[in-house]
C-alpha cells in the first residue's frame, strides 16, 4: 500500500444500511455477490475522482481525498451508480455516506485522531442513499458544487462520542432521492456548554477517565490551576452522553461560596424544579435533591470543588449512598477524600522533548498543537516554520505545558511575534492575560494561581513561597531543612508539603532510584517567588538554601563525590539546586563559598557532559585571586588543569597544573598530587602530539612517581586513583604497554576497595582489555571485557565519560564474537556523541566502529570510517583521541586496514571518508550496527 497522505484531507466513510437484514433475506451466496458489486461501484467512484481507499471492512469503506470537491464528486458518482444498479427483488443495496474535512494524522497503514471519529459518526447518522456533509466540507465546496447539486442545512446534532453538536448538511443532486428521516442523533438531556474552540490532545487521558467511570461512580480530576481539568471533564462528559439515558449535566461551583447553596446549585444545573424548602413538614432541599436523583441514570460533572471541599464531599457521599444509578465526575485542586473516590491527576500537556526535531514531530505534540490552534484563532495565517519553531518550543517548555498559559501566550500572536513572546516570559504574569469575557478567576495566569493560594492555610503559604528557592526537583530532607524556621518546625514540613501536593501546587516524581522527589512547575515557582519577595524573605531563604546544599556536599565523603557512579548520580539529581547555590554566591560576591561548592564537584565536572560549565565556574573563582583561600585555589587550579586537558589543550593544562604546584609551595595534599600527575601526563601527551621535547618523558615519569608517593602518604584514595588512571594513560602514550597493564591492574584493585561502585572500575577494565588485545593476549583481554560487561551499574550509569571512553572495549568484544554486546555499546556511543556534543566523542565512536567493521571483514567500510574519524570537529588539529588507549587501537589497526585494502582501495576509502560530513559519517556508521 502506498504511503498515506497527511495534512488536511476530506475523509469519506460509507456503509450499507441494514446489511444484516439484507444478508439474511438474500442468503449468503447472493449477498456475497451483491457485496462485491457494491465494492466495485464504490471503487470505480474513488478511482475516477482521485480517492485513496484506506480501509474496507465488511460492507463499509474509508477513503481519503486531497480535494473536498473530489470527495463530493465521488460521493455523488457512487450514489448514482448504486441507484442505477438493477438489484434483486429481495432488497436493494442502499449506502449512506459521510464526508468531513479535517487534519488527518497517519500512523503506519491507518489514520488516528478525533477528525477520523467525527467523519465516521457523521456517516452513522445518515440513512441509505443519503450523503451527509460536515460544516467544514460544506464551506469548502459551496462555491464549486457540480451542476445540479445542492447543499441543504440539516441543523445541529449531537452524535455519539463527539463532544460538541455538529452542524450538518445534506448533499443532494438531480436524480437522487432527497427525502430522508431525521438524522440519527443522541436525544439526551444535557446542559453541557458548547465549547467555542477545539479540544486538543489528551486522547490517553480521556480514555483512562472513561475507563474509570465505567467501573467507579466517583472520579475526581485534580491538578494545578490552568491545567485544563474543566475542559477535560467537559470533553469526557460529551463523549459519555450516549451512556446515560437521563442525561449528562455540568455544575459550576466557582460562583458560589455558601455551602447552603450547594444542593440548589446542583438541582438547578440538572434541571430539577424542587420548590421552596421552607415551611413546617417540608423535607430539606438536599433530601428532595437526593430523592429526585435516586430515580436517574445520569452523569453529573461537579466543577471547582476546592473551595468547599468538605461540603461537596458530604453531598457527593450522600448521592453515592442513596442514588445507585448516579455517576459523578468532579474537578478540584485536591481530592475530596470520599470513600470509593478514584483520583486522576491532570498533568500539563506533553511538551516537545529533545528527540522531537522534525516539523511533523513538533506539530504532533499536544502543547505545540494547542499553541498553533489558538494562534490561528487570532491570526489566521499563522503557521509553524523555521522562523518561529524554536520560540514556540521554548514557550511551551517554559510554560510547563499548562494549557491556560499556552492559550494566553498564543493570544499575543495577534500583535507580537513568537520570539517577542518568548523573550517576555520572564514577566509572564503581566504578559499572559485573557480576554475580557473570561471568568474572573482566569482573567490572568496570576489570578488562576491566586484562586489556589487564597485557599491555603497560613503555614501552607509560608512553606509554599519558600519552596520557590528550589530549582528543578528536590528531596524531602532538603525541603525540611530549608523551609523550616520562624514558627515552622521541620517535623511538620512533611505534612505541609503533602498538603501542597494534594492541592496540586507541588508535583511529585520518582527519581532513577525509585525515591520520591518534589517539584514546582516553573510557572508556579515564579508565582511562589513573587510571594517570597513580597514577604521580604528572598535573601534569607536563598542563603539557607545555599548553606544547606554546601553542607550536603561537604558531608558527603569525597570518594563518593568524585569516584562513585552513585555519588555522581546524586550530584546530577541536585545539579539544578547546586547551580542555584552557585549563582547566589556569584550574585552576592562570595567567591570563597563558590570555590567550596565547585571544588567538591570536581569529579562531576570531569566525568559529565557539563565540563565546560565547570570550567567557567572555576575561572570565575580564580578571577578573585587571594580573596579565595589558598587550599581552594590550588584545588581549583588542579581541577581546571584536568578539565582543560580533556579539550586536548595540553599546553594550557600544563600551565594550570604548574600554577597549582607553585602556589601550593610543596604542602602535600590531594590537589597537589593531582596537579603533579596531570602536569606529567599532559607533557607526555604534548610530546606524543609533537608539541614538546621527548626528553620531558623522563622528567614526567619522575614527577608522576612523586605524585603517587604523595597520594599514598594519607588515605587520599580519590587522589591515588586519579594518579593511577593517569599513569596508565601515560605509559600507553609512551608505548610501554606492560607498564600500562600493571597500572590498570593497580587501579582495578584500588577501585575494588570502595563500597560504592566507582566509575574508575569500568574505565580500567576497558583500558586493560584494549591494551591486552593489542599485545596479542586475546584470552586475557576477553576476560577483562566480559567482566566489564557484567558490572551492575554500567548500563544505567549517568556518567557520560564512562560511555564515551569505555567504548574502546567494543573491538575486544567483536574479536571475541560478542557482536550484539559490542553493537549496543557503539550505538550508545553514537547517541551520546550526538546528544551531548562532547569534544571528539563522535571521532572516538567512528574510529571504534571502523575497527569493529574491519574485524568483521568489512575493511572498505573500516577505511572510510577511520578516515572520517580523523576529520570531524578538528581532529586533525591535535592527536584527537578521547584517550591514549583509543589512540593505541587506532594506530594498531590502521596499517591492517590499509594492508587488507591495498594501496589503491585504501586511498579511495580514505578520500571517501574524508569527504563525509559528520552527520553522513554517523549515519553510515550506524548502518553497520544493525
Amino acid at each position: 500500500m502506498q504511503a498515506l497522505p497527511e495534512g488536511v484531507l476530506t475523509l469519506f466513510f460509507s456503509d450499507v444500511e441494514g446489511s444484516t437484514r439484507l444478508a439474511k433475506s438474500h442468503g449468503d451466496v447472493a449477498w456475497a455477490e451483491l457485496l462485491e458489486t457494491h465494492r466495485a461501484l464504490m471503487r470505480q467512484a474513488f478511482a475516477a475522482h482521485n480517492g485513496l481507499e484506506v480501509d474496507t471492512q465488511g460492507d463499509s469503506f474509508f477513503a481519503v481525498f486531497r480535494m473536498a470537491s473530489d470527495a463530493v464528486a465521488a460521493a455523488l458518482a457512487a450514489q448514482r451508480s448504486l441507484a442505477a444498479q438493477a438489484w434483486p427483488p429481495a432488497g436493494a443495496v442502499r449506502v449512506r455516506i459521510g464526508l468531513h474535512t479535517g487534519e488527518a494524522i497517519a500512523r503506519g497503514d491507518h489514520y488516528v485522531g478525533q477528525e477520523v471519529h467525527r467523519a465516521s459518526r457523521i456517516c452513522d447518522a445518515g440513512h441509505g442513499g443519503q450523503i451527509v456533509v460536515s460544516q467544514t466540507t460544506a464551506e469548502l465546496v459551496r462555491g464549486s458544487l457540480p451542476d445540479g447539486a445542492t447543499l441543504t442545512p440539516l441543523g445541529d446534532y449531537r452524535l455519539k462520542d463527539l463532544g460538541q453538536p455538529q452542524r450538518l448538511f445534506q448533499l443532494s443532486a438531480t436524480g437522487l432521492v432527497t427525502d430522508f428521516p431525521a438524522l440519527r442523533s443522541l436525544d439526551i438531556p444535557t446542559n453541557l456548554p458548547t465549547e467555542r474552540s477545539s479540544f486538543i490532545g489528551r486522547e490517553a487521558d480521556i480514555s483512562a477517565i472513561r475507563e474509570r467511570l465505567a467501573e467507579h461512580r466517583l472520579v475526581t480530576l485534580t491538578g494545578v490551576g490552568g491545567s485544563g481539568k474543566t475542559r477535560l471533564a467537559l470533553q469526557v462528559g460529551a463523549l459519555e452522553l450516549g451512556n446515560y439515558a437521563d442525561g449528562v449535566f455540568f455544575v459550576d461551583l466557582a460562583p458560589i461560596s455558601d455551602a447552603d447553596l450547594l444542593a440548589s446549585t446542583v438541582a438547578s444545573a440538572c434541571g430539577l424544579l424542587l420548590g421552596d424548602a421552607s415551611g413546617a413538614g417540608v423535607a430539606s432541599f438536599e433530601d428532595r435533591l437526593i430523592a429526585a436523583l435516586a430515580r436517574r441514570k445520569s452523569l453529573v460533572i461537579v466543577d471547582n470543588c476546592e473551595h468547599m471541599v468538605e461540603a461537596v464531599a458530604d453531598l457527593l457521599d450522600r448521592i453515592l449512598a442513596d442514588c445507585a444509578k448516579m455517576t459523578l465526575l468532579a474537578t478540584s485542586r485536591e481530592a475530596l477524600a470520599v470513600e470509593g473516590e478514584q483520583v486522576v491527576p491532570v498533568s500539563s500537556l506533553a511538551v516537545p522533548d529533545d528527540a522531537a526535531v522534525t516539523q511533523a514531530q513538533l506539530e504532533a505534540n499536544d502543547a505545540v498543537r494547542l499553541f498553533i490552534e489558538r494562534a490561528r484563532a487570532v491570526k489566521p495565517g499563522f503557521a509553524l516554520g523555521p522562523d518561529n519553531r524554536a520560540a514556540v518550543v521554548e514557550i511551551c517548555r517554559r510554560l510547563d505545558g499548562i494549557p491556560l498559559a499556552i492559550e494566553f501566550a498564543a493570544a499575543r500572536v495577534a500583535h507580537l511575534s513568537v520570539p517577542q513572546i518568548a523573550e517576555r516570559l520572564q514577566d509572564r504574569f503581566r504578559l499572559l492575560t485573557g480576554g475580557r469575557r473570561r471568568i474572573q478567576r482566569q482573567q490572568t495566569l496570576s489570578a488562576a494561581l491566586d484562586w489556589s493560594h487564597d485557599l491555603l492555610s497560613v503555614d501552607e503559604r509560608i512553606v509554599f513561597r519558600r519552596l520557590a528557592v528550589f530549582a528543578g526537583s528536590f528531596a524531602l530532607d532538603a525541603a525540611e531543612g530549608i523551609c523550616s524556621g520562624d514558627d515552622i518546625d521541620a517535623a511538620v514540613v512533611l505534612d505541609l508539603l503533602g498538603s501542597l501536593v494534594a492541592k496540586s501546587l507541588v508535583t511529585t516524581l520518582a527519581d532513577d532510584r525509585g525515591q520520591t522527589r518534589y517539584r514546582l512547575l516553573e510557572t508556579v515557582r515564579m508565582y511562589a517567588s513573587d510571594k517570597l519577595a513580597a514577604a521580604a524573605e528572598s535573601d534569607a531563604v536563598r542563603r539557607v538554601h545555599r548553606d544547606w546544599y554546601l553542607r550536603w556536599l561537604e558531608a558527603t565523603p569525597l570518594e563518593r563525590l568524585t569516584l562513585s557512579i552513585q555519588g555522581l548520580g546524586d550530584v546530577r539529581r541536585e545539579l539544578d539546586n547546586l547551580r542555584a547555590a552557585a549563582d547566589w554566591c556569584t550574585a552576592n560576591d562570595q567567591p570563597n563559598v563558590l570555590a567550596r561548592l565547585i571544588n567538591r564537584m570536581n569529579g562531576f565536572w570531569w566525568a559529565s557532559e557539563y565540563a565546560n560549565e565547570g570550567r567557567g565556574l572555576m575561572r570565575e573563582v580564580l578571577r578573585h585571586g587571594e580573596r579565595v583561600s589558598l587550599d581552594e585555589r590550588v584545588a581549583c587550579l588542579a581541577a581546571l588543569a584536568g578539565s582543560v586537558g580533556t579539550t586536548f589543550d595540553y599546553g594550557a593544562a600544563v600551565e594550570l597544573a604548574t600554577q597549582a604546584i607553585e602556589l601550593s609551595d610543596g604542602q602535600a595534599s590531594a590537589s597537589l598530587a593531582q596537579a603533579m600527575v596531570l602536569r606529567a601526563m599532559n607533557r607526555v601527551f604534548q610530546m606524543s602530539a609533537g608539541g614538546a621535547d621527548p626528553a620531558l618523558a623522563v622528567e614526567a615519569g619522575r614527577e608522576a612517581a612523586a605524585a603517587y608517593d604523595m597520594a599514598c602518604l594519607a588515605p587520599l584514595s580519590q587522589s591515588r586513583m586519579w594518579v593511577e588512571m593517569c599513569r596508565a594513560w601515560m605509559e600507553t602514550a609512551l608505548g610501554d604497554l606492560p607498564a600500562a597493564v600493571r597500572w590498570w591492574g593497580v587501579l582495578i584493585t584500588s577501585s575494588e576497595t570502595l563500597e560504592d561502585e566507582p566509575w574508575t572500575l569500568p574505565l580500567a577494565l576497558a583500558g586493560l582489555a584494549a591494551t591486552l588485545h593489542v599485545m596479542g593476549r586475546q584470552d586475557d583481554a576477553l576476560r577483562a571485557a566480559s567482566r566489564f560487561m557484567v558490572l551492575p551499574g554500567l548500563r544505567a550509569t549517568t556518567v557520560t565519560m564512562i560511555r564515551t571512553l569505555a567504548v574502546e572495549v567494543a573491538p575486544v568484544l567483536v574479536a571475541g564474537g560478542q557482536h550484539e554486546a559490542a553493537n549496543q555499546l557503539l550505538r550508545d556511543a553514537v547517541r551520546d556523541a550526538q546528544r551531548f556534543g562532547i569534544l571528539m566523542a563522535d571521532g572516538q565512536a567512528l574510529s571504534m566502529i571502523g575497527i569493529a567493521e574491519h574485524l568483521r571483514g568489512r575493511s572498505q567500510r573500516a577505511g572510510r570510517l577511520l578516515a572520517a574519524s580523523r576529520q570531524v570537529k578538528g581532529a586533525a588539529m591535535h592527536n584527537g583521541f578521547r584517550s591514549a588507549t583509543s589512540g593505541l587501537l587506532y594506530l594498531y589497526y590502521l596499517p591492517q586496514v590499509r594492508a587488507a585494502l591495498g594501496p589503491d582501495e585504501a586511498r579511495r576509502a580514505r578520500a571517501e571518508g574524508q569527504a563525509m560530513t559528520l552527520d553522513s559519517a554517523m549515519a553510515y556508521a550506524l548502518e553497520g550496527l544493525g
